[in-house]
């Protein structure tokens, strides 16, 4: 990616989450929320309590693609019964997520942000992608930002289960 890309980006995200809301911290209930997937369906959060829930917040200039399409098996094999695995894009119009899922057949459920709100405000994301790990009785045990190994997420993840 573009140097200047990424820290355009980089700036526009953190610059869309100063605000007064306080961001989602390690060891905090996490708030569901609802947004929509592409399909035009809303989709609620605390539909996956009970589960390890991942919150993966992205878009397709964070440099996570890879592991977007990387974990696809670690994922589709536990997420029958004990994982709920979202993906949250950030900022992107609903055509462009759909082009992109289509182009990597991503097997998760996606959600659109595209105006940044829940990214922003109720989580107080500053950097994509932004993982939220949050065990079955909805605490956040893990908010990794930024790129980690695919390796790394999947140990870290496995952790909760």
């Amino acid at each position: 990616m573009n140097p200047l890309i990424a820290l355009l980006l980089l700036v526009a995200v953190a610059a869309a989450g100063c605000s007064d809301v306080a961001p989602t911290r390690v060891g905090d209930a996490v708030t569901p929320f609802r947004l929509v997937n592409p399909g035009g369906i809303t989709i609620d959060t605390a539909s996956g309590r009970g589960k390890t829930q991942v919150i993966y917040f992205w878009n397709d200039q964070c440099g996570c693609v890879e592991q977007l399409a990387k974990l696809s098996g670690f994922v589709v094999a536990r997420q029958s019964t004990s994982l709920s695995f979202i993906t949250v894009n950030v900022g992107q119009s609903r055509e462009h997520v759909e082009e992109f899922v289509k182009k990597y057949d991503l097997p998760y459920t996606v959600l659109l942000d595209s105006d940044r709100k829940i990214a922003t405000k109720q989580v107080g994301i500053k950097v994509l992608p932004t993982i939220l790990v949050i065990d079955k009785q909805g605490i956040l045990r893990e908010k990794l930002m930024g790129i980690v190994t695919t390796s790394k997420l999947e140990e870290v993840i496995s952790r909760y289960l």
